[in-house]
């Protein structure tokens, strides 16, 4: 399901292609904008692998800057002085 919801995207893009047909719209516009879409979805997950990647790598929880118990941010502590105020 969550795969499905993913892609959803990508399936609304190859659904377009034939309302485009049918409405006679120039098949180019839909070839550049749907082309442009695929790339920079291709890009996305390439970064985003590599990213996980990298924080696998140096022993990182993949979820960094997620909210922690207690409403305290991971890296808090380094942005404050010793008086618990930030800079």
């Amino acid at each position: 399901m969550l795969t499905t919801v993913r892609y959803l995207d990508l399936l609304l893009l190859a659904l377009a292609l034939p309302l485009f047909l049918a409405a006679g719209l120039p098949l180019a516009g839909w070839a550049v904008g749907g082309g442009a879409w695929v790339a920079q979805r291709a890009l996305q997950e390439y970064l985003d692998r590599r990213a996980r990647a990298s924080l696998a790598a140096a022993g990182a929880p993949s979820s960094v800057g997620a909210a922690q118990p207690g409403g305290q941010h991971p890296f808090d502590d380094q942005w404050r002085d010793g008086n618990g105020d930030h800079w």
